[in-house]
């Protein structure tokens, strides 16, 4: 017993050892900063390990087998000399066992029930059933105290949905546990990668489709998800992602063969189906066709590329969905990252009908029992809702605001998203009976009372507390089996134990102790193998641990998982921690002073045996590892600098998918082995550290370390070009600080040092001035010559025309004369140097100040289509989509019908969300609504159309966007009713003077333009006169110079015009009637200059003004004033504007009864002329009640209807109410 006890203590724990710790220690003399450098065969120089590296990928592992059929251990593997007898191991083995088929049958809901969980068994059932059916995404949350059986209930729906497979798939998986041990910002466990979760699931929803055999139903899913996903560097990503969709994504459907025996077989273009265990290390290189195919390099920036990816994922989920149902269960929520709770929250809230059920495990509390001391445990937190108590120990700006968000959206009628709770409980003492009866093998639950009641006290029913007590029970030999029996002495229970503990039932022992009591009572070989593997993660793989252990960890394994405390994992196709805390417990095995030293030896040895192409495959797990202690440990600089690379190498992985929260944990970790000389002694290296990091934070929000990132690139880069990249990470973290103003000024300043001046603060001589360089340079040059030109081969000049565009969009944004001028001066960099994809961009902004500004709308027209062309021929989605959105918001309706505005702005939104450039998509969304509402469209359907907007904005994160769309719901809330105030835009959609003030400071004077537009529109209807006034002002001051004129534009200078004349009619001096009357007569102007161009789209704006105007006149032609109301109704009809509609009926009525007024003052006495007048003042007031009820506008149907009944009372009343106050009463 000695010997085998000495044999098993010097073969299983090489990595502990101090002598292997130095010998791995050595590093390479040379540093080489190239990828290779990084993978140094030159340092592989254990004997254990193949020439290769990694072992070949091993075939499909198989379950465990039972006691009675598994081989006998090796000698190495007997247990040490402190275990306890045979008898008590041979027993703990047969029950290990027995748990363990226990787990796979209640697990998956075979022949075993699921104790005391029918109930929500059945409610999990009919969520399944209501999700297949009405095609719709579900989400139920199963809450719990942890060992509830939380993950059993969900995992008990596979059994039902295999069973109808082909017809629906299930899948799982399982996010990982957090250690306190971990030093970087997430405090995740080891990283495989981002997304692992989803890749685990969907890479086995392709095995089971193969496996399937249904060749037209793999046929139906690659059409389906390949139209779904037409652009080719989508699929990339997603192949990038979760590489077994490569068959999904770029294959032609399987086909089926006869063979001579007349059997059947599939095949697929690539590969087959089996289901072979994914190693963590492999040597077999990747596919032909995934080697031959390079991912394109693409200009996404922060939230775009992130968004890309989520929109990308949720069109190819829901393809699946619409071919087949599908279960996705995710366990363990509460550990879930950001970007994984995105793509999650993109998949529920898709615009797509797809029957996706997803079944999430949340922790709801965490007894302190349960956990061991040295783990702090988060706060706990409670949601107020109806759907109970979900929030626990979970990251409070991930999960958290997750949640909260779905059960906010779940709420409103129109949500598309359907949240279902169930709360899981311990068991109570009927159920620890019958469980612990199937345990042991008793019919009758009365034979096991007694024990069942003490188990009960200890455990408070718990099922995996109670589980681990009942094995304590069975190695302390108070359970034990005799022949094929379980019996137990009920008098032992109340005895304490023989090994001087506490007795069974007093002591105070945790979970965590229990299972710790038991991996103890283990071989060392087998406690060894599970401390290792339990660094790794969740899922066990035995091709790194062999080259961890330098020797075959397969039958220690089984070993393992005959105790219960690993499983077999179909899926995985490998072995798993039963538990968490099975995991948990064998982690904290590991002296806490040699975690650091044991997880950098683990990554050391992994990365030294690896080749090239195992070592990328497997670059954030390796890497992670070695951080664990890395920056504290390697103490040779040579090393840091390769460790160095291997983060940047990961964080540049991560940023492929991309995964911004990942990036930024390797870039910050490789940051922390630069040396202080490493400016000069690793000057790339650190250079794209610090470039990367300042994109990556940018993103994640961590503007600090941007401008930390951003002065060490700019004190110590060597050229303009190594700076370029950092200057574009600070304009767009100005940008989505919102600091317009003096991002435009750095941009400015970029541009100078690329060698292309321009004015700091851009007046309008200057701008006039570039126009006409411009306009002169365009003389004489057609469409044809022009998309002639080649392209801009420069690479200074191709920056500038970068920046020039950076620039346009932050200027646009503070409604600053240096939009245009960005815009000018990259058409004039255009003729003189070639096209760029931006060139049509700027084109299209030239067209639109040449029909907004200078009512040149046939020059303008034609430089638009042209805009258009170069558009189409760049092939960039980007280009074509703002393009697009610019030629809807600032040309199409100067010479088209505004059919084709709405038409252009949609396609626009669609490219947009299609292609992934949701920001882009969001402000076409919005400028689309905006128009609408210009346009006088009914408030129903916009108010629709702003809340699925809403839902995308709100989704992607898109601030500037939502903030417009909500202050269009605001105003339409003023004139349906339900805000507070009809005169006033606050209430629940918008808080108008916080986000008005905000607008102001960030210098985003676009959003303030449009606040004071709706606040303008809704005193001026409700009749707030003054407060319409007031806000028309402002409007105008922050509306003049506007660098390209919008409808929008227009429909202010129409209403402010209005605004104008209303206050003429008040008894002002005279000054103020004149400057009233020259807005007046300015606006009847432009709109004259607009009709020239485009009659139908601005004549019912030009006639109500002219009456408006005529009616100011005394002595004024009634009957030409009516008519041109009656003109300006019948163009708005035409144009289905009920607004003006409405408008027009309203004034016309008031100015029939003002000139009603003015006769009786001369004449006291009614006669039958006037009497008509009066009943035609009624008859359009009735008629303009009804077009404001059709337009929406409830508030103001129910001020002229209270109106119209006033004036029908009788004479003496209607006569004393129309002196002196009727015209202020009329005039609004």
């Amino acid at each position: 017993m000695a010997a085998t006890t000495t044999t098993a203590t010097t073969t299983t724990n090489p990595i502990l050892s101090s002598s292997e710790f130095s010998k791995d220690h050595e590093t390479d003399p040379k540093l080489d900063n190239e990828t290779s450098s990084v993978h140094s065969h030159a340092d592989h120089h254990d004997d254990h390990l193949d020439g290769a590296g990694v072992s070949e990928r091993r075939p499909p592992q198989s379950p465990p087998q039972s006691p009675q059929q598994s081989q006998s251990p090796p000698q190495s593997q007997s247990p040490p000399q402190q275990a306890p007898k045979q008898g008590r191991r041979a027993s703990s083995k047969i029950f290990g066992h027995v748990l363990l088929e226990m787990s796979k049958t209640s697990g998956c809901g075979g022949s075993k029930p699921l104790y005391g969980r029918q109930n929500e068994r059945q409610q999990l059932l009919e969520c399944w059933e209501r999700c297949r059916h009405c095609a719709s995404p579900e989400l139920v949350l199963l809450s719990g105290s942890p060992g509830t059986g939380k993950s059993t209930l969900a995992h008990s729906l596979r059994p039902v949905v295999n069973a109808e497979r082909p017809l629906a798939f299930f899948v799982s998986g399982k996010f990982s546990e957090v250690y306190p041990y971990h030093n970087h910002p997430r405090n995740n466990s080891i990283n495989k990668g981002p997304f692992e979760v989803f890749v685990s699931a969907f890479s086995s929803y392709v095995h089971q489709l193969l496996d399937s055999g249904d060749v037209e139903l793999m046929a139906k899913c690659q059409q389906t998800i390949q139209q779904a996903v037409p652009q080719k560097d989508h699929r990339q990503l997603l192949t990038q992602m979760i590489p077994d969709w490569d068959q999904l994504l770029f294959h032609r459907p399987t086909t089926t063969t006869t063979l001579s025996n007349g059997a059947s077989t599939t095949s697929t273009t690539v590969g087959s189906s089996s289901s072979s265990s994914r190693t963590l290390l492999s040597s077999q290189p990747p596919s032909q066709q995934q080697s031959q195919r390079a991912f394109l390099p693409t200009q996404w920036y922060g939230s775009e590329a992130a968004n890309r990816l989520r929109n990308a994922f949720s069109n190819a989920v829901a393809a699946i969905c619409s071919c087949t149902p599908l279960v996705f269960v995710l366990d363990d929520l509460q550990w879930a990252d950001r970007s994984s709770l995105d793509v999650l929250q993109s998949l529920l809230q898709s615009e797509h009908r797809m029957a996706l059920l997803v079944v999430a495990t949340l922790r709801t509390s965490v007894p302190q029992t349960v956990v061991p001391a040295n783990v702090p445990l988060p706060s706990s937190l409670e949601l107020s809702s109806n759907h109970g108590s979900l929030r626990s120990m979970v990251d409070e700006t991930a999960v958290y605001s997750f949640l909260d968000n779905l059960i906010l959206i779940e709420q409103q009628e129109d949500a598309g998203v359907r949240v279902t709770t169930i709360d899981l409980s311990n068991l109570a003492l009927d159920h620890i009976r019958m469980l612990i009866a199937d345990v042991l093998g008793r019919d009758d639950p009365a034979d096991v009372t007694e024990l069942a009641q003490v188990a009960y006290h200890r455990t408070h029913g718990n099922i995996f507390h109670l589980l681990q007590f009942l094995r304590l029970l069975v190695e302390q030999s108070v359970i034990e089996r005799v022949g094929d029996q379980w019996v137990w002495d009920n008098a032992k229970l109340l005895v304490p134990s023989d090994d001087g503990g506490g007795g069974v039932v007093g002591s105070a022992e945790s979970i965590l102790d229990l299972v710790s009591r038991s991996i103890r009572s283990l071989p060392t070989p087998i406690q060894e193998v599970l401390k290792i593997a339990s660094c790794l993660g969740d899922e066990v793989d035995a091709s790194a641990l062999d080259r961890i252990l330098m020797t075959p960890s397969e039958p220690l394994l089984q070993q393992a998982s005959e105790e219960g405390l690993l499983v077999f994992s179909v899926q995985y196709g490998g072995y798993r921690f039963a538990h968490d805390l099975i995991r948990h417990a064998a982690h904290s095995l590991i002296p806490e002073n040699q975690v650091k030293e044991l997880n950098l030896k683990i990554g050391r040895r992994l990365w030294r045996s690896s080749t090239p192409s195992a070592l990328d495959d497997n670059i954030m797990m390796i890497v992670s590892l070695i951080n664990v202690g890395g920056a504290e440990l390697i103490t040779d600089q040579r090393e840091r600098y390769k460790v160095a690379q291997l983060n940047l190498r990961a964080g540049q992985k991560a940023l492929l998918l991309p995964s911004f929260p990942d990036a930024a944990i390797y870039l910050r970790q490789g940051i922390q082995y630069l040396g202080t000389d490493c400016w000069t002694a690793q000057y790339q290296l650190s250079l794209d550290l610090y470039s990367n990091i300042a994109d990556v934070e940018t993103a994640n929000g961590n503007y600090d370390v941007v401008a930390m990132a951003i002065d060490e690139v700019v004190k110590h880069g060597v050229s303009l070009d190594d700076k370029i990249k950092v200057y574009m990470a600070l304009l767009t973290s100005m940008e989505v600080q919102d600091d317009v103003q003096e991002a435009t000024s750095v941009c400015v300043n970029v541009l100078a040092k690329l060698g292309e001046s321009l004015p700091s603060r851009s007046s309008k001589f200057n701008v006039a001035m570039e126009f006409l360089r411009v306009r002169l340079k365009l003389r004489g040059k057609s469409e044809e010559s022009i998309l002639a030109l080649p392209p801009i081969t420069d690479h200074r000049k191709v920056q500038v025309m970068e920046f020039l565009s950076m620039g346009f969009m932050l200027s646009y944004r503070s409604r600053s004369p240096m939009c245009a001028f960005f815009a000018y001066r990259s058409v004039y960099l255009t003729l003189r140097h070639g096209l760029h994809e931006n060139s049509a961009i700027a084109f299209a902004v030239y067209a639109s100040t040449l029909c907004g500004l200078h009512i040149d709308c046939k020059e303008g027209y034609r430089l638009a289509k042209l805009a258009r062309t170069i558009s189409e021929h760049s092939n960039s989605p980007r280009v074509v989509c703002m393009t697009n959105l610019v030629l809807g918001v600032g040309i199409v309706h100067w010479t088209r019908p505004v059919s084709e505005t709405f038409r252009t702005l949609e396609y626009a939104a669609k490219i947009g969300l299609d292609t992934g450039y949701i920001a882009i998509s969001a402000q076409a969304r919005f400028a689309h609504n905006l128009y609408l509402h210009n346009t006088g469209m009914k408030l129903f359907q916009i108010k629709r159309n702003v809340k699925e907007a809403l839902k995308l904005t709100r989704l992607y994160r898109q601030r500037n966007s939502e903030l417009g769309l909500a202050m269009i719901l605001q105003v339409i809330h003023c004139y349906d009713g339900t805000a507070p105030d009809p005169c006033h835009p606050t209430g629940t959609a918008i808080r108008f003077e916080e986000d008005l003030q905000a607008s102001l400071s960030c210098g985003n004077m676009a959003q303030v333009v449009l606040m004071y537009y709706a606040a303008m529109e809704v005193a001026y209807i409700h009749g707030d006169l003054e407060q319409a006034s007031q806000m028309a002002q402002q409007c105008m001051e922050h509306v003049a110079g506007s660098p390209s004129p919008s409808l929008t534009s227009v429909t202010i200078e129409f209403e402010n015009a209005l605004i104008s004349m209303a206050l003429y009619r008040r008894q002002q001096s005279q000054s103020q009637q004149s400057r009233h009357l020259q807005v007046a007569k300015k606006a009847v102007r432009y709109m004259g200059q607009l009709c020239k161009h485009n009659f139908d789209n601005f004549a019912h704006f030009l006639f109500l003004l002219e009456a408006e105007l005529l009616s100011l006149k005394k002595g004024y032609d009634l009957q030409v004033c009516h008519q041109k109301y009656l003109d300006a109704f019948e163009h708005a009809k035409a144009q289905n504007n009920l607004f003006v509609m409405a408008l027009s009926r309203e004034r016309c009525g008031d100015v029939l009864l003002e000139r009603q007024g003015d006769d009786n003052d001369e004449e006291e006495e009614e006669d039958e002329a006037a009497q008509g007048i009066k009943e035609k003042v009624l008859l359009e007031w009735t008629w303009a009640a009804d077009l404001y009820s059709e337009w929406g506008a409830e508030v103001k149907c129910r001020q002229l209807r209270d109106k119209i009944n006033h004036h029908q009372q009788p004479q003496q009343q209607q006569h004393s109410s129309s002196s002196g106050k009727l015209s202020s009463a009329t005039t609004r």
